[in-house]
């Protein structure tokens, strides 16, 4: 545009209605793409040279001139380059060459707190406000300050003098302030403010958006919704806001109108992937799993490398019990990315399943060289070892499973019985003891322990272990006696079941 208005000028002195009639023959498109051509025209052959020559400098060590506004467009160029080092060089030679420049030094305060030196970006500000004390983006950086210093009052206080010296309309202030709460996931002020733009100017659809999307992160889901309608009104294909909703009708478990949100969504703009995912998700958990895989297939066809998708479809197959085509899926997923435990680990769970036990063994110890603190992987080694490893090696699988996850229940059940099918009772006590020391509220295994002290004859502490037990939870009584039938002619157990039991209907009793 400078050298539209440049042109201006020149012709203004000139003749200025013949230049009228050429800008009146110009149509706006054509004015469109002189901008687009001075816009690549300043990035392709300008910003190159420049960057050239303030690189050379620092790499000579010497001193060149630039002007202010070269170092504005340095600076920016390092920015959106997420060259932040050069960036901050930049902003201090532009400071040295140009020490009274309040541009120059508020982007280079902005470098101090992008890296975290806080105190000296707030001190530097506090310096500006004295120079230019109408300048609104010297409070929000304030205020920026004092949100990383956790301390809010401040920054709020902050906030409110932007919004005195802004200068576009208010809607756009409280936008702005809102997004940067946002960013710092204050999500009550985000909303706070956010909802004073959509009040000042409700046509203000970014701040509708951000609007709705805070809602929906604060539980406001009905709002959120509102929102989301509001803005595809006036945006029907955007695909971004289709998605969105989607993701509120899902969190609310309103599937079949999340589903039609996400199809909206998928033929706006077939290449995003989120709304696939999410979709199938959703078939997944609704154990639709042809319907998930078709949907993964679909995404499939945009990306082909994407690992993660081979391994849900696989998912799918195997609840489908369908093992080979889980099972190509898996390996298809593990040809992408080798070092994909879950992978790994999913073959190993269905050559266990079909006691193919040998080379499950070899899959799922490649899962735990991959990542050895999941616990689940663990397990399932002493699972597999159990049917043809020694008891040492075995032990060993259990050992470090409950070591990585000390609450995981199954683990120390099936640890107990492994020892109790190698007549190592005692162990398969101590185990249990060692058990419920982690999980004292666990009722399944008090019952189970309940059941090995019965069956070593030390009926004082099946009785303590098993009303224990069946006061957590009375149901598992029934699977209890199903077990040990003996048990269920005790004199003891029987008494203590009445008790529980009368209890327990005097209770619904009061509450009918």
């Amino acid at each position: 545009m400078q050298r539209i208005n440049s042109l201006f000028i020149h012709t203004k002195s000139k003749n200025f209605e013949q230049f009228y009639n050429f800008f009146d023959s110009v149509s706006i498109f054509s004015i469109k793409q002189m901008a687009k051509a001075n816009e690549k025209y300043f990035r392709n052959e300008i910003i190159p040279e420049l960057v050239n020559r303030f690189e050379n400098m620092i790499k000579n060590r010497t001193q060149y001139y630039f002007d202010i506004s070269e170092f504005e467009n340095l600076i920016e160029f390092y920015i959106e380059s997420s060259n932040i080092i050069n960036a901050t060089i930049a902003a201090k030679y532009g400071c040295t060459q140009h020490p009274h420049s309040p541009v120059l030094k508020l982007k280079n305060a902005q470098l101090l707190l992008d890296n975290g030196h806080i105190e000296k970006a707030l001190m530097l500000a506090n310096d500006l406000e004295k120079i230019e004390p109408s300048e609104f983006e010297i409070y929000i950086l304030k205020a920026n300050c004092y949100l990383e210093l956790e301390k809010s009052e401040n920054a709020e206080k902050e906030f409110n003098k932007a919004i005195e010296n802004y200068n576009s309309s208010l809607d756009e202030a409280y936008h702005d302030i809102g997004y940067i709460y946002m960013n710092y996931e204050k999500y009550s002020l985000a909303l706070k403010y956010l909802r004073k733009a959509v009040e000042s100017k409700p046509t203000n659809y970014a701040a509708v958006f951000d609007y709705a999307y805070i809602n929906f992160l604060t539980e406001n889901y009905e709002e959120s919704i509102d929102s989301y309608n509001f803005y595809l009104k006036r945006y029907p294909l955007s695909e971004q806001a289709w998605n969105n909703l989607g993701n509120v009708y899902a969190t609310l478990g309103n599937k079949k109108q999340a589903i039609e949100a996400f199809d909206y969504s998928i033929s706006i703009n077939k290449q995003f992937q989120n709304p696939y995912l999410a979709k199938a998700e959703i078939l997944f958990s609704n154990n639709e799993f042809q319907k998930a895989i078709n949907t993964y297939k679909e995404l499939l066809e945009k990306d082909i490398t994407n690992n993660s998708v081979y391994f849900l479809i696989a998912d799918c197959y195997q609840n489908l019990e369908e093992y080979i085509e889980a099972i190509k899926y898996y390996k298809k997923s593990i040809e992408i990315d080798s070092d994909f435990a879950d992978s790994w680990y999913s073959i190993a769970n269905i050559l266990y399943k079909l006691k193919k036990h040998a080379t499950a063994l070899k899959f799922v110890e490649k899962a735990i060289e991959l990542d050895s603190y999941e616990a689940e992987f663990w397990f399932l080694a002493a699972q597999i070892s159990s049917e043809i490893g020694t008891f040492q090696t075995t032990s060993r699988y259990f050992k470090k499973a409950l070591e990585l996850d000390p609450n995981y229940v199954d683990a120390w059940i099936a640890y107990s019985e492994y020892c109790y099918t190698k007549n190592f009772i005692d162990s398969g006590i101590q185990i249990l003891q060692e058990a419920i020391r982690h999980n004292k509220k666990d009722s399944f295994l008090h019952y189970a322990l309940s059941l090995f002290y019965l069956d070593s004859k030390n009926n004082k502490s099946a009785i303590y272990h098993f009303q224990i037990a069946a006061n957590l939870n009375f149901n598992f009584q029934k699977l209890f006696f199903e077990y040990y039938p003996i048990a269920a002619k005790n004199k003891v157990f029987k008494q203590i079941t009445k008790a529980i039991n009368e209890r327990l209907d005097s209770r619904h009793k009061i509450i009918a």
